[in-house]
């Protein structure tokens, strides 16, 4: 870890909050635009939360002060930790926790933020048929993606399916007033991993909406939500990362994104190889199995965050023909890749993402490919 003194040797400028490095990058007359003269500056955090980091940028006036910008991220810090103490399942006192270990058959009490979470999360559950299941995380351990590490063996079919009666959405509800949560099974858990981050981005910027900032980009370990544009007019570009490719400035493609979320869904990072068979970490709820479709990446386009971050999970594990059909069927904004038998990459996009971006190039690209190095705000991956 590196230290205050460290960063502030080479960021001798920048002010620091616990855990977050703040920039400050003045930028004065910068359009090339006939008849703009914006008089900006760009606020820049980075830190980390829930296991991985965070990345924000907005574009203020001068008078919006420094004191202004440092109790604007601290609060964003506040918030974040206040995200981990509701949904984390490492902290055996977040509320989240707290639920899972309870034993009872009664409704268990907890914030408006989780019940809003959960309900959120069983929507994207119904219209996918159960393809996205916060309940299924006993079977992700089962197979060797959880703390415990790998199998020595691959689980029989009796042992998954003595797991499987652990789960499914369709035992855990969630009601608003009072604000609780409800499970059929006392040792049902839920792990909102693939969903809490997006929250976390929509959380942040409403911070921003709060505060008056107009151009934003956050980012949060890979999920990426903006608002409006850069003061000389340019868009937000976010790249998809290639996933054939390890280098997050190789992206597959670069999107221009504006008052929009983009979450990216991927098997090309967490998997094993066992007796010659692939297996990844994104397990089928109905059948207790790994995944055995060729998809490698789903990336979703939606309003907010927090959705895109559930859907793209739900269409790794739908599979390339079927994530395409239910993505036109709910009018989703999907792009995915997979690989075909010779393993060149296949890209398809919904119609609704098409309109979003009707420049988009769905050619197949090689598989180490790095033509589109291109400047971008960060990585979906």
């Amino acid at each position: 870890m590196r230290s205050r003194n460290h960063l502030e040797k080479y960021f001798p400028s920048c002010s620091f909050l616990p855990s977050v490095v703040i920039f400050f990058v003045s930028l004065v007359g910068c359009s090339n635009k006939p008849g703009v003269t914006n008089i900006a500056a760009q606020r820049m955090a980075k830190g980390s939360t829930m296991g991985t980091g965070y990345t924000l940028r907005f574009y203020a006036s001068d008078d919006f002060s420094e004191s202004q910008t440092l109790g604007l991220f601290k609060r964003v810090e506040e918030e974040l930790a206040l995200v981990n103490r509701q949904m984390s399942t490492y902290d055996p006192e977040s509320e989240l926790s707290r639920f899972n270990a309870y034993g009872e058959s009664e409704w268990f009490e907890v914030s408006g933020d989780l019940a809003e979470v959960v309900e959120l999360a069983n929507e994207v559950s119904t219209k996918t048929s159960g393809a996205f299941d916060v309940t299924v995380g006993p079977l992700v351990d089962l197979w060797g993606f959880g703390p415990d590490g790998r199998p020595k063996k691959v689980p029989d079919a009796a042992k998954v399916q003595s797991v499987l009666e652990l789960v499914g959405y369709e035992t855990v509800a969630s009601r608003s007033s009072p604000a609780g949560l409800h499970k059929q099974n006392s040792k049902t858990r839920v792990d909102l991993s693939a969903i809490a981050k997006g929250h976390g981005v929509d959380r942040v910027c409403d911070l921003f909406e709060a505060a008056g900032i107009e151009s934003y980009f956050v980012e949060i370990g890979g999920e990426v939500r903006t608002k409006g544009s850069k003061p000389d007019g340019e868009p937000w570009r976010v790249g998809i990362q290639n996933p054939t490719v390890e280098r997050v400035d190789t992206p597959l493609r670069i999107l221009e994104l504006k008052d929009l979320a983009l979450a990216t869904s991927g098997n090309y990072r967490n998997f094993y190889f066992r007796d010659g068979k692939f297996y990844s970490h994104t397990i089928d709820p109905s059948t207790g199995y790994p995944v055995r479709d060729r998809i490698v990446s789903a990336s979703v386009v939606f309003e907010e965050c927090a959705s895109a971050d559930a859907i793209a999970t739900a269409m790794m594990t739908l599979g390339f023909q079927r994530g395409l059909e239910v993505a036109e069927e709910e009018d989703w904004a999907v792009f995915l890749v997979t690989l075909n038998q010779d393993g060149q990459m296949v890209l398809a996009a919904s119609n609704e993402f098409k309109k979003h971006f009707p420049d988009l190039d769905l050619s197949s690209p090689s598989l180490t490919s790095e033509s589109n190095q291109s400047k971008t705000e960060a990585a979906s991956h």
